[in-house]
């Protein structure tokens, strides 16, 4: 494309001679605009994808309908329906970057699709169903937690600030101590980079004083960070190291790296299971969940929610649906 520029469309100004770098630059600036762990999902799909056609003699070409067409139904009894959803939207993203029609237009295409989802449905499978963690089920995972340990001291600061800002996992380990700042009211959280916010405008959460100690997320921050800064270890050579307000913690209590988004979710099934509950249907995403759930409850509005977690659509409403069943009942009132 740029070495069809001509001067005209540039004002008159000359186009510079290294047309290579510039085509590097501009390419490695469009991968940019996805981030890493999604260009990482993208290589991993396209990969599986190039296998099975290769293997099955199909073109090896996600803008190819009859090749998407025959890995999707491959995938039809191996998958989630979630799962495949994911896989088409991946294909059809690279065969758009490629030149090509998205295969979703395609209306063998979208009725396979629509048929899995009608066959899902008969079936009774929810797919990708995360249950919320309630308030009263948070207070008792809190319970088990020994805060005389660094590592209770930080499992309970993560629980508190991930359901009360409603955070992606992502985000809580994305965050170091300078986006943290203490108020008379509370803490404010700075939210560089989010999955809804992949060109970084940046959000600013509130986090205000809980009412007990056992609750409140502000108090608990504060003992993880006056209990963990003079253990904190010098890392060089890394700035994802730079300066992590959660870290990894050993086996000997030792401070380790910036904690994993992995590390988030083994913390909230740890802690789930060692207060009894089964955990089978529960992840990370419980507490951003959980926080939806317990605004609902409390009789916050949607728009009040999506502010809350940074929702850019109304996905929420599927975390408080059943959390309000009773409350909303028409048939309560029948005076039966």
């Amino acid at each position: 494309m740029l070495a069809t520029i001509k001067n005209a469309d540039l004002g008159g100004v000359t186009p510079p001679s290294n047309l290579e770098a510039l085509r590097e630059r501009g390419a490695d600036l469009e991968a940019k605009r996805r981030s890493s762990a999604t260009r990482k999902v993208y290589a991993r799909e396209i990969a599986a994808f190039d296998a099975w056609t290769a293997a099955n003699g199909f073109p090896s070409d996600p803008g190819d309908p009859v090749a998407v067409y025959g890995y999707l139904a491959h995938l039809a009894d191996r998958k989630a329906l979630a799962t495949i959803r994911k896989v088409a939207a991946c294909l059809s993203s690279i065969a758009k970057e490629r030149g090509h029609v998205s295969p979703l237009k395609n209306d063998r295409i979208a009725g396979l699709l629509s048929g899995l989802r009608r066959e899902t449905a008969e079936k009774g499978i929810r797919q990708g169903e995360r249950a919320a963690i309630p308030l009263d089920d948070l207070r008792t995972m809190l319970a088990t937690l020994d805060l005389t340990t660094l590592t209770g001291q930080r499992d309970a600061a993560i629980l508190l600030l991930g359901f009360t800002g409603a955070m992606r996992r992502s985000e809580i380990v994305a965050l170091n101590l300078e986006d943290l700042r203490f108020a008379p009211e509370g803490a404010t959280i700075e939210i560089r980079l989010s999955k809804s916010d992949q060109t970084g405008e940046g959000a600013t959460v509130a986090i205000p004083f809980g009412s007990t100690l056992a609750t409140c997320p502000v108090r608990n921050l504060k003992a993880w960070i006056d209990a963990s800064k003079d253990l904190t270890p010098e890392i060089e050579g890394d700035e994802t190291h730079s300066n992590p307000l959660f870290r990894s913690i050993d086996r000997h209590g030792n401070l380790g790296g910036r904690l994993s988004d992995k590390g988030i979710a083994i913390i909230v099934k740890r802690t789930a299971k060692a207060a009894g509950f089964e955990v089978d249907h529960i992840s990370a995403h419980s507490l951003r969940a959980g926080c939806a759930t317990q605004a609902a409850k409390r009789g916050i509005g949607s728009e009040g929610i999506k502010r809350l977690g940074r929702w850019k659509s109304q996905v929420f409403q599927r975390y408080i649906r059943f959390a309000t069943v009773w409350e909303d009942a028409p048939a309560a009132r029948l005076g039966l």
